[in-house]
């Protein structure tokens, strides 16, 4: 089996440093264009299309980092100072920690079977370093380095990493689902006209591999209250509230905040039984077949909607649509 391999010796302003001062800036290793085919593709018709990957490390540890093509160059219109032209990953203090990053160190990684990736850096005190940083300066020119330091120690341990056994835990998630949604707002401030209709969690699907972490990120989302009566059953506790797809999971729906709503128990069933549904703009709209006396109706035309950190995930429209069609009015009246 063969592995695309990137390698980058880090500079001193992606590492934060203005002169010799250290943390004078954000951190970022900047990915040269011959190593885009490596990374995740980011379009040039989104306006700094980004995504969320996930990296994992030889001491077991898994963390999240945001990957971003500041991609301005491409949008005249958007009247923006600078034409950006480049592709980013922004470091986490967690991956910093776990690589020992600083200027000079030299990062090693690779795409794994699972569609995450491994990383392992070389430090300036190894005994292979010059070696390493040789490789690093020349592979600038080179697309295909595996065949020529696959029998090297470093590399074998980048591999070993795809047959090491993880929790599953992704020790920053929320710090790059917060970093990605502050860029995804700055984008839409800038440049309105082209967000694309896709939904905006997709590329942040990495980090959501269970339903326990979609129904904690829902959690959070809603600030712990039903989204349609807007209070906890106790404060502090999430009793009571359970994490309801739009589009079930049973029917292929996705793992994404965009997909769900945190409500009571009684109203996730309501909602699963097609009692009510949400509209294209997240309005509740309750059956006619539900008698005019019954409390559900007080919830008409209710406007569904995370906190304000979170609304860029409100409810996506292609679930909706897939809720209305497939689960609202289904049921037969006087049987549930």
């Amino acid at each position: 089996m063969s592995y695309e391999i990137f390698i980058k010796e880090l500079g001193s302003q992606e590492s934060g440093y203005s002169g010799d001062k250290p943390n004078q800036r954000g951190k970022y290793i900047l990915i040269p264009k011959n190593f885009y085919y490596v990374f995740p593709h980011l379009s040039t018709t989104t306006l700094n299309a980004q995504s969320v990957i996930r990296c994992k490390v030889q001491d077991g540890r898994e963390v999240a980092v945001n990957i971003v093509y500041h991609n301005a160059k491409y949008f005249p219109e958007a009247a923006l100072k600078r034409k950006h032209d480049e592709v980013r990953l922004y470091r986490s203090s967690k991956l910093d920690e776990a690589l020992g990053l600083d200027r000079g160190v030299i990062v090693i990684a690779t795409k794994l079977e699972d569609e995450s990736f491994g990383f392992i850096s070389v430090q300036k005190d190894d005994s292979n370093y010059k070696y390493w940083q040789s490789v690093a300066n020349t592979a600038q020119q080179s697309k295909n380095l595996y065949d020529s330091i696959k029998d090297r120690s470093e590399i074998k341990q980048l591999v070993k990493i795809n047959t090491t056994s993880f929790s599953g835990e992704i020790q920053n998630s929320m710090e790059a689902v917060d970093l990605y949604t502050k860029k995804l707002k700055e984008t839409r401030r800038q440049q309105v006209d082209h967000i694309h209709d896709d939904d905006p969690a997709r590329p942040i699907q990495s980090l959501f591999n269970s339903q326990d972490d979609f129904k904690n990120f829902l959690r959070t989302m809603y600030g712990g209250r039903c989204a349609l009566r807007d209070t906890p059953l106790a404060l502090d506790y999430y009793v009571g509230l359970e994490a309801a797809h739009i589009h079930p999971h049973s029917h292929k729906g996705p793992l994404l905040p965009t997909n769900g709503i945190l409500l009571s128990k009684d109203l996730h069933a309501a909602f699963e039984h097609g009692f009510f549904t949400l509209s294209d703009d997240n309005k509740v709209m309750v059956s006619k077949k539900i008698e005019s006396d019954s409390s559900l109706w007080k919830f008409n035309n209710k406007k569904i909607h995370p906190i304000s950190t979170y609304e860029v995930f409100a409810p996506f429209r292609s679930y909706t649509q897939w809720h209305r069609d497939n689960k609202f009015e289904t049921f037969e009246s006087g049987k549930h």
